[in-house]
């Protein structure tokens, strides 16, 4: 009998632990792993890609390539929920793949408004049938030397919900600060965020799982960026090269230092090469500096007389690329066009700068930007006729040896008590203490230097033609602040 008790007593205790293996084999059964589906940032700045791909200005000139507009995140996915579209999205379905670039000013708190996780069905009926308490998505990257970390609560009753209605995905709703600001620094870099999630199945401890990871090209600048008429817009051909200016100062202390550094991509030396346009392909995030560069016109003039260069003028004043939005489009545009290129970079930087109009005074009509042959000497009336007088080489245009040369006004900027003059990237000319706008000797002294410096002459337009004289001793040009436009 007691053979028998054991030999029954040896069969409960297998029964029982062929249930307590089978438990635990239960237990350690967790779900398919989810994986990193979008990424919505809140507080990223409005960057406008205005190239996805190389431009030819000889194609565009001829029709052969239509000019590109500037794309918006928006432009590229739906509005979901009424929130800003993903920056960062991983093909499922009929969604693309998209990583767009971020900018953030140096030393702010990076915010993720939503994040989405794709879930097998399993992960989804696991989530519906066995969860116990909140789920955690957490992101973790750095970013210089800063190590980052962004975490999301999802709590049990909403993660639930979601699974329930079986959509394929899940989402962190809960706004999630980094743990810590960027560094302080103006840089760029593949910021690569690896996601996990961690949940607890009822009963049992909590466990983590990898959740893949999303790629982001960072953009750090020196300040957040200054509204203009219609809002916060970044040009990434701008944002780009100012990084890649700025990035090269060893040790930034100031505020100076960003301007001489975004100045140099407008800077012109003998050889001027203007500035290069960069494409950003949304759907590999692969960023590209192209050959092809702005100009500032196109070279015509030389050797012509002014009735000449009047007639090549006026078709490229009818083409009409006026705005930054438009040269980025054409590739060439007015001073205009590049005053606000100028203007725009450095707001990139959180940097303000004015707008300033430069007109000859009352009773002259219009400039000649060096050089010109002028044979009459005399500085009083306009001794030499229109035909007379010929373009020669002189001052270098964006890109460009011999731009556009004769005009009735012109538009430069005012940075820092300094003139600035990004359609010929001349030489900033510095006053000590109000700027170029204003009266004063000071006023005066900066408006003689850029005359002597840029001009070659004055003209009226007489009777039969444009007469002109050599640029006098006297000033005759004035300053004037100028709206912003859009």
């Amino acid at each position: 009998m007691r053979r028998i008790s054991l030999i029954l007593a040896f069969a409960v205790l297998a029964l029982v632990s062929e249930a307590a293996t089978a438990a635990a084999l239960a237990a350690a059964a967790p779900p398919p792993v989810p994986r990193i589906e979008q990424v919505y940032f809140t507080n990223a700045e409005n960057v406008l890609i205005d190239h996805t791909k190389p431009a030819s200005l000889e194609k565009l000139k001829k029709g052969e390539q239509p000019p590109e507009k500037a794309k918006e995140v928006t432009t590229i996915n739906e509005l979901p929920n009424g929130l800003p579209a993903a920056q960062w999205q991983s093909p499922r379905g009929l969604m693309t793949r998209k990583t767009w670039p971020l900018a953030f000013p140096r030393e702010r708190i990076m915010k993720i408004a939503k994040t989405r996780i794709a879930l097998e069905p399993e992960a989804e009926e696991f989530i519906e049938t066995k969860l116990e308490g909140a789920i955690t998505l957490i992101g973790e990257t750095t970013v210089g030397t800063t190590a980052i970390t962004f975490e999301q609560k999802i709590p049990e009753a909403e993660a639930k919900a979601q699974a329930a209605e079986r959509k394929g995905y899940l989402e962190a709703k809960e706004e999630a600060k980094a743990s810590v600001a960027l560094p302080n620094e103006v840089n760029s870099q593949a910021m690569k965020i690896k996601w996990k999630w961690k949940l607890k199945p009822k009963g049992e401890a909590a466990f983590e799982q990898g959740a893949g990871e999303s790629t982001h090209n960072l953009y750090l600048t020196y300040n957040a960026a200054q509204p203009g008429m219609n809002g916060v817009k970044i040009y990434f051909t701008l944002l780009a090269r100012d990084t890649e200016l700025v990035k090269k100062i060893v040790k930034l202390e100031k505020k100076s230092q960003v301007v001489s550094a975004v100045w140099e991509a407008f800077s012109n030396g003998k050889e001027p090469v203007g500035m290069p346009i960069w494409t950003y392909v949304p759907t590999t995030g692969v960023v590209t500096k192209t050959a092809e560069n702005m100009l500032y016109y196109e070279n015509m003039g030389l050797g012509k007389n002014l009735t000449e260069v009047i007639a090549e003028e006026e078709k490229a004043f009818a083409r009409g690329k006026r705005t930054l939005a438009a040269l980025l489009e054409n590739l060439d545009g007015e001073c205009g066009a590049w005053q606000e290129a100028l203007n725009k970079a450095l707001k990139a930087e959180g940097i303000r700068s004015q707008n300033v109009k430069l007109e000859p005074v009352a009773g002259v009509e219009g400039f000649l930007v060096k050089n010109w042959n002028l044979p009459e000497p005399g500085e009083v009336g306009f001794p030499n006729k229109a035909e007379k007088i010929t373009k020669q080489e002189g001052v270098h245009g964006q890109g460009t040896v011999r731009p556009s040369s004769f005009f009735q006004n012109h538009q430069v900027l005012e940075i820092e008590n300094t003139l600035y003059d990004p359609s010929y990237g001349l030489p900033p000319l510095e006053k000590p203490n109000e700027g170029p706008l204003g009266e004063g000797a000071e006023a005066k002294e900066i408006q003689e230097k850029y005359q002597a410096q840029a001009l070659a002459g004055f003209c009226n337009e007489g009777i039969e033609e444009w007469e002109c004289r050599r640029t006098p001793k006297g000033l005759e040009l004035k300053f004037g602040a100028q709206v912003e436009v859009e």
